[in-house]
């Protein structure tokens, strides 16, 4: 009985491709939206690149990442030449975007 459920179930396959699971799920267990998560675009510990683009120029930094997220996720790196913290976003694999008013 999933009557007093607080989560809603999902029903078909299609709803979790593409996630993964945040703890072991059993046989028989009814998976909602806290059983899964999106597969991080990004890593703790990978080499991501800091691009900061103004007009027709565009600047690329490499950085190692702090923490791990998905796309729009704001998440911090550490300059690999300067050995700063800065506060990114995640704009796909491997590549971050430098938010407004801060420096690299």
């Amino acid at each position: 009985d999933i009557t007093a459920f607080r989560y809603t179930p999902y029903t078909d396959i299609s709803s979790i491709t593409g996630n993964i699971a945040v703890r072991t799920l059993s046989p028989g267990t009814i998976i909602h939206k806290r059983c899964i998560r999106p597969v991080p675009d990004v890593c703790k510990g990978d080499r991501v690149f800091i691009i900061l683009e103004k007009g027709a120029v565009r600047l690329s930094v490499p950085a190692r990442a702090r923490e791990e997220g998905v796309k729009g996720d704001r998440i911090w790196v550490e300059n690999l030449n300067s050995h700063k913290l800065i506060r990114v976003q995640i704009e796909g694999k491997g590549i971050v975007h430098l938010n407004q008013g801060e420096s690299i």
